[in-house]
């Protein structure tokens, strides 16, 4: 699951099945700051030095394994490899801060998805990219086509908001893969990021069975 950490808590609380992965953007936090959640390994934070805003963090379920962890020290990154039963995955959460150009966090953004070799694991990297693929542009279209050069694909639907402010909405928030994942935008009253829910084991789907509590509820398609 990716989310801001906004709405971490009610999002987490509201799920039937705990996610094996939990993926945020904007915690604010730095590596020493201490953030507990229940049925989780410690928390997995990207060091950030004298710096204000945005962070990336991972909370990893009680039963994989991590296997290595790589923090970036030029982009607002945190990569992990994990092991769920039989599985591997190297998963990797964003965060493109506002003060970075989009040329400059294309590159970088190139030279990481470059510099870590995954070999057999399934890749998923996800987070605030502030690109909204709702809106066709040059620079939308060069991520989409980075993306794919590494072999991952955009798998959350652009027809379904991330964000929506009192001017708009957008789809910002992204997750892609090596492999076919189930996605589900899910609406939440803490915060105007929605979270997303997503698949990661072997031949599963993420149903709305999985969503327990009225507080969290299916974001519904917009109408065309």
């Amino acid at each position: 699951m990716y989310a801001n950490i906004g709405a971490l808590q009610a999002t987490v609380a509201s799920l039937k099945t705990l996610p094996n992965v939990v993926a945020l953007t904007e915690t604010w936090l730095k590596s020493y700051d201490k953030y507990h959640l229940d049925g989780y390994q410690p928390i997995r934070v990207r060091k950030r030095k004298y710096k204000k805003g945005g962070g990336v963090a991972c909370f990893i379920r009680n039963d994989p394994v991590i296997i290595d962890e790589f923090p970036d020290e030029s982009l607002e990154m945190l990569t992990l490899k994990i092991q769920i039963g039989e599985d591997k995955f190297v998963v990797s959460v964003v965060y493109k801060l506002r003060s970075l150009s989009k040329n400059d966090f294309l590159k970088s953004l190139e030279i990481e998805l470059n510099k870590i070799h995954h070999g057999q694991y399934k890749r998923v990297i996800c987070g605030d990219f502030n690109k909204n693929l709702q809106k066709q542009t040059p620079h939308t279209k060069t991520y989409i086509e980075l993306l794919m050069m590494n072999g991952l694909y955009l798998q959350n639907d652009k027809s379904y908001p991330t964000r929506k402010t009192s001017t708009g909405q957008s789809c910002i928030d992204h997750i892609a893969a090596s492999f076919k994942l189930n996605c589900i935008v899910l609406l939440t009253i803490k915060t105007n990021h929605y979270p997303i829910l997503a698949s990661l084991g072997r031949d599963r789907e993420v149903k709305d069975t999985q969503i327990l509590r009225s507080n969290l509820k299916l974001l519904e398609k917009p109408a065309n």
